[in-house]
């Protein structure tokens, strides 16, 4: 983005006013972690480990606040058992040990009374409970609570600040000042009533706290883009105190589908002196925020100093650096964006091949660096993987409503009179959770895609990201010998894994440009989606029924080169995917393997619809803008590829399963959907007669009846619709396929002139004596004589496709069957087609069932009958 390049010297100066509302350079900067996410909160191993990374990156601060430990919300009035409190204990000993300051927080928003003795009573016996444990630093939040007070507050309070105010004030003084921090109920711009500076609730929230107490922010947004230094000086001024950032820029709590891996970004480091600190509330996945950890540390030891103007290309550089932080105060040189995420990336990647083990014990970890700085020297800092699996999470914080899970959290303390002996529910009455505030309604969905064809705009083509060699070596180790298998009780080694079969720092650099951050894609990812957009705009080039006579020629070979480069990368990303299965840190691999799994398997369809495109004939602003919250994009890269597709609307085909059957096999195998081509015939043919082979006798199985089944079931859509084909394949050959034509009717008249004559001749109507009855391939011959084809005009009008669609019985992967529906779907649509239909068996057969699976549905069997009564229409609306 481009710096304006005449501002004043005078622009870059501080403004002195805010002097008094800066940090006092005594007071040490709050850097840390905020466990403040919906969803299945980590577990005790992961947080003692946590504790031990971020002194090694020199933080200093951690948040208990996880919106699904019951105690710590939705029951906060109980106290914590003897278990629980052993376990809290240890943690809060845990972090002491490590020099981090442990942060208890509690939310009693949901449902307290703020003028209620009895409740005021309850909150301080709590918090007494766990300053008996150790703790001596607490956290009062009223963070996605309805701003309401109940009749008996209104009696006593002036307005919902003065309550907060005056019970935060209380507890504070009760536990006699301790290090302590506030979350507003307005705890971003936008959710401040009317405006930051003439919020009522945040002046009288800024006026009443007292001094000592930190108050938390996001910034403009739940998930903020950039905080510039402006909105924070607005803010201390309302608040009367620097602000400390709950920064939620890597939670993904709110999309099950996105995960961040890019740096720590938005946030222009001369923010640092205006700020009490930032913690941030990464990933619900452990393992991966390494890098929203290792980046954020880097910032924050970046050094701050005002700049002037200056004519050379440095500087030039770094104000185009400044001017999307939207703030014309300051340049910090001292944190570099890129080269801070290239040494995290650096030091993440030994973790992968450090295995786990069932006793936690591991091998010596490897040493890394935090990006450097001005004044700042390299930091050593040794980082050591988790301990224990954690499943996938459920849910950023204070966003959407969560789906909550329950089930107590082990937490721990010594026994002591304040022990509680309340039993917690596992499973709480969900109808009385209201544990956050729903999205706004009216909040755009859809990406609207507007960026012009390279080809009409004259800009040239996308150069190959990726070197030769390397896409050449990926794609080596990928179709070299299978992964090899490991017995569960002992994990594979990296010691067994050639170079080749190890990921490198270009592997890993790749998959966290392809999961970067909310508002923003790494430049592989940009590569995907514009490349894509371009091969699907510029398709027209290459009809084939055009080609000598088009105006475009010239364009033909450039879409043939750009097709190929997106071949490339695709296989490049599925070597990378087999590689990354094979890490012997399970715990890293569970915590990705999903994401990455389901972007492969996205980045295939997508390459298969334009190997189609080929065969037969920019980003959205709202995105880029950070105006609107992230979760108006659902699916991150995932989402966006897929609403690129002409079959957007069916988003079904893209719920693949978190773990389908495919997958108890691990790791899966790889399949490929591509168009099919005429040698593909005989390994089509031998799918159809393996699926069939019941439909006849033994004593069928001549070589005059070898090919009676699929010259009867897809012979016809095989020879007269090849266009509309798509064949499955993995290493053991052809093992499905999904045959189709845009017009039945159509198809059928062409059937009856052209395929059933030869098939007449091919197999002759047979005949029943007396003493011999026919057997069951000489029953289906007859089908070929009385062939009558479906000519319902409601049925052709709606659904005209027919589709054929048929899997050996060893592929039991669902996700396969979606994907390859997926990419038929997509061709058919690329031709205005709405609707298709199938014929299936009863609804006992395999067929039906897989057809009711893939969103098929019956037709009104009083409309839509075939003559055949074992045979089924089933329907779909594309």
């Amino acid at each position: 983005m481009p710096g304006s390049a005449t501002t004043d010297d005078s622009d870059y100066e501080l403004d002195k006013s805010f002097e008094d509302l800066r940090r006092p350079k005594e007071k040490e900067f709050i850097c840390g972690v905020v466990e403040g996410f919906y969803g299945r909160p980590w577990n005790t191993h992961q947080r003692i480990e946590l504790f031990a990374r971020m002194k090694k990156l020199g933080m200093n601060t951690y948040l208990y606040a996880p919106k699904d430990d019951v105690k710590h919300r939705a029951y906060w009035r109980d106290l914590y058992t003897v278990e629980e409190a052993d376990s809290l204990t240890e943690l809060i000993q845990s972090a002491k040990k490590q020099d981090i300051k442990f942060v208890y927080a509690i939310s009693p928003g949901l449902d307290m009374t703020y003028s209620s003795v009895k409740d005021l009573t309850i909150l301080r016996r709590k918090l007494d409970q766990v300053s008996s444990f150790g703790c001596d630093s607490f956290a009062l939040l009223f963070d996605d609570i309805l701003p309401e007070m109940n009749k008996c507050d209104k009696e006593v309070f002036a307005s919902f600040a003065h309550a907060q105010s005056s019970v935060t004030n209380q507890i504070y003084e009760h536990l006699k000042q301790p290090s302590f921090m506030f979350c507003p109920t307005e705890y971003c711009a936008s959710r401040s009533i009317p405006t930051v500076s003439d919020s009522q609730y945040l002046n009288t929230i800024g006026e009443k706290l007292i001094q000592g107490i930190e108050i938390m922010w996001t910034g403009p947004k739940v998930v903020s883009k950039i905080i510039s230094v402006s909105s924070i000086k607005e803010l201390a001024k309302v608040l009367r105190r620097p602000p400390l950032i709950w920064d939620n820029i890597h939670a993904n709590d709110y999309d099950q589908k996105r995960i961040y891996l890019g740096p720590y970004d938005g946030r222009c480091p001369s923010l640092i002196p205006f700020l009490s600190g930032v913690l941030t509330n990464p990933n619900c996945e452990f393992e991966p925020n390494f890098i929203a950890l290792h980046t954020l540390a880097s910032w924050s030891k970046s050094e701050y100093q005002d700049i002037k103007r200056q004519n050379s290309v440095e500087t030039h550089v770094e104000r185009e650096n400044l001017s999307k932080f939207d703030d014309n105060s300051v340049v910090i040189p001292g944190y570099d964006l890129m080269v801070a995420h290239k040494l995290a990336i650096k030091a993440w990647l030994p973790t992968f091949y450090t295995p786990t083990q069932p006793d936690g014990g591991r091998p010596p970890p490897p040493k890394l660096a935090l990006a450097p700085t001005d004044d700042t020297p390299i930091v050593d800092a040794i980082i050591t993987p988790i301990l224990n699996n954690i499943p996938t999470s459920v849910m950023t914080c204070m966003a959407v409503t969560p789906i909550t899970q329950t089930a107590p959290v082990g937490l721990a303390v010594p026994v002591n009179q304040l022990v509680g002996t309340v039993t917690v529910p596992s499973e709480p009455d969900n109808s009385q959770e209201t544990d956050s505030v729903a999205s706004p309604a009216g909040e755009p969905m859809d990406v609207i895609t507007d960026k012009p064809s390279l080809a009409a705009t004259g800009e040239p083509a996308v150069k190959e990201l990726l070197p030769n060699s390397l896409i050449s070596t990926a794609i080596a180790a990928a179709s070299s010998e299978e992964v090899m298998q490991v017995d569960e009780e002992v994990t594979s080694s990296a010691d067994l894994l050639s170079e080749n079969e190890k990921l490198n720092i270009d592997d890993l650099a790749m998959i966290c440009d392809m999961f970067y951050l909310p508002f923003e894609h790494g430049s592989k990812a940009q590569y995907v989606l514009s490349e894509f957009q371009w091969l699907k705009i510029n398709s027209h080039v290459m009809d084939h029924t055009k080609l000598s006579t088009s105006p475009e020629l010239h364009l033909v070979e450039e879409w043939k080169q750009r097709a190929e480069e997106f071949d490339k990368f695709v296989k490049y990303f599925a070597a990378v995917c087999k590689k990354f299965q094979m890490i012997p840190n399970s715990c890293l691999m569970y915590d990705l393997n999903d994401y990455i799994w389901d972007l492969r398997g996205t980045l295939s369809l997508l390459n298969s619809y334009i190997k189609w495109l080929g065969s037969t004939k920019g980003y959205n602003d709202a995105f880029l803008s950070g105006d609107n919250e992230p979760w108006v994009f659902r699916g991150g890269l995932t989402g966006e590829l897929q609403r690129l597709l002409p079959i957007s609307n069916s988003t079904d085909l893209f719920s693949i399963p978190q773990r389908s059957a495919e997958l108890e096999n691990f790791p899966p195998k790889v399949y490929t959907i591509r168009p099919f081509i005429p040698s593909d015939e005989t390994a089509v043919y031998n799918v159809c007669k393996a699926v069939n082979h019941s439909m006849v006798d033994l004593k069928d199985s001549t070589e005059q009846y070898d090919h009676l089944i699929p010259d009867l079931l897809i012979g016809g859509l095989v020879t007269l619709s090849s266009q509309f084909s798509f064949v499955v394949e993995n290493d053991d050959g052809v093992c499905g396929y999904i045959l189709a034509t845009p017009d039945a009717n159509d198809f059928h008249r062409k059937m009856s002139v052209s395929w059933l004559p030869e098939m007449q001749k091919k197999y002759p109507l047979p005949v029943e004596t007396d003493n011999t009855s026919l057997t069951k391939a000489q029953g289906l011959v007859s089908q070929f004589h009385n062939y009558q084809p479906e000519k319902s005009e409601l049925l052709l009008t709606q659904y005209p496709a027919l589709v054929k669609m048929e899997f050996l019985p060893s592929v039991k992967d669902l996700s396969i069957k979606q994907r390859t529906l997926a990419c038929m779907l997509s061709a058919l649509q690329s031709v205005q087609v709405v609707g298709v239909h199938c014929l299936s068996g009863s609804p006992e057969s395999r067929s039906y069932e897989m057809y009711n699976q893939l969103g098929f549905v019956r037709t009104n069997p009083n409309v839509l009958t075939p003559e055949n009564d074992d045979t089924l229409i089933l329907v779909r609306i594309i």
